[in-house]
């Protein structure tokens, strides 16, 4: 199945079921619909314990600055849409078995934010899917942390 979205080699990263795919494609029409800019990255949360199949937590999409998310996106429909432009005042890391460039089976990368209005979203990486949320992470949380903003005269 083909997704709305310019998304697919990164979704092909994952081992998503077909359900899940077909859940993604709604949610991303959907919010495609409500979004007054263009989509331009995609993340999938995920989680997992050694041994264990991945746990999908959250569905997020960024624009240049909005951030969405679906939480528990393969049972819920709540979307959330934060302005992240300079907003960011605290991001958290935990980076366990993860060098920034290669990822293995063991590696774990979580981030959180919270912006100037007191919002929060959280993001998890398991494996390969580490080097995705670091790219995101370098792209557009890094770069909208409020100190970032100089304003023009």
């Amino acid at each position: 199945m083909t997704l709305p979205g310019d998304f697919q080699d990164y979704y092909d990263t994952l081992t998503l079921g077909e359900a899940l795919v077909q859940r993604i494609a709604h949610l991303e029409t959907q919010i495609l619909t409500l979004t007054p800019e263009p989509l331009q990255d995609a993340f999938v949360s995920n989680w997992q314990s050694a041994g264990e199949v991945p746990n999908y937590l959250s569905l997020f999409f960024f624009t240049e600055n909005l951030l969405y998310e679906v939480k528990t996106f393969a049972t819920s429909a709540m979307i959330e849409c934060d302005v992240l432009r300079y907003r960011i005042r605290n991001l958290a890391f935990q980076i366990d078995d993860f060098d920034f460039q290669s990822p293995t089976s063991l590696s774990r990368f979580y981030v959180r934010y919270v912006t100037v209005n007191d919002l929060m979203a959280e993001f998890r990486a398991t494996d390969n899917n580490c080097t995705q949320l670091w790219g995101l992470t370098q792209k557009y949380l890094l770069t909208n942390l409020e100190t970032n903003f100089t304003e023009t005269a």
